[in-house]
């Protein structure tokens, strides 16, 4: 009499979800958008650091007025990618430089996609956090999603703190899918406060379909035996 057999072994089963997702997928392919140079907090003006940033975005990055740190302590500018040093932000250095770019002209995304981003505490930087999709006018705050940092680090985000973050945006910490968003408007703002530094961001967009067939590591394959 033949039987079913589970096949459990991690390998074989990722060969087949690799296997299925090559023939579903066809010429597809991931993309992957980076914004700044992987140079680990290299210098401000390396080619790839040059910031794109929507305008409504933009005018709240300048605004003036009380909280308007990048117009009391940066003339107005946007804090630079790599901004770690005292030097790269005179005259009071890096700290209080607000942080923001725009992902603009972006093919459809698909589940999966999601946000890596390079960042490093400046000090005093435990209240720093990290939002997506602003929707205010210029005048005003507010996003699609936000977290602290120290949440999403896990402990206190502060003295010097390095990490890199993976933030999916069909399952967001602590809920949350903004895919649809992102695809009804063509662009990702990611907006980063204020006494923390952003080496760089990079966008990852699946091929359709790749998530949902990766995800065979919870669903049993069968095979048939003698």
């Amino acid at each position: 009499m033949q039987q079913a057999q589970i096949i459990t072994n991690p390998s074989s089963i990722l060969l087949l979800a690799g296997a299925l997702s090559a023939c579903m997928t066809g010429s597809a392919a991931a993309q992957t958008i980076l914004a700044g140079d992987m140079d680990n907090f290299g210098g401000t003006n390396d080619p790839g650091d040059t910031l794109v940033i929507r305008q409504p975005l933009a005018d709240w990055l300048s605004r003036s007025g009380s909280g308007g740190n990048n117009d009391y302590y940066h003339n107005g500018d946007p804090m630079p990618f790599d901004a770690d040093l005292f030097n790269e932000g005179p005259p009071d250095g890096p700290a209080n430089w607000e942080f923001g770019y725009t992902f603009e002209n972006l093919p459809t995304l698909h589940p999966g996609a999601k946000v890596r981003i390079h960042l490093k505490s400046l000090g005093d930087s435990y209240n720093d956090s990290i939002h997506l999709q602003y929707t205010g006018n210029g005048s005003s705050f507010s996003s699609l999603w936000g977290s602290s940092i120290d949440t999403l680090y896990g402990g206190a985000w502060y003295g010097g703190a390095t990490a890199v973050f993976d933030i999916p945006l069909d399952n967001l910490p602590g809920g949350g899918n903004i895919i649809g968003n992102i695809n009804a408007v063509g662009y990702l703002d990611v907006y980063v406060q204020d006494d923390t530094a952003v080496d760089w961001i990079e966008l990852t967009i699946p091929a359709p379909g790749t998530a949902s067939l990766l995800g065979l590591g919870a669903v049993v394959a069968m095979r048939r035996r003698r």
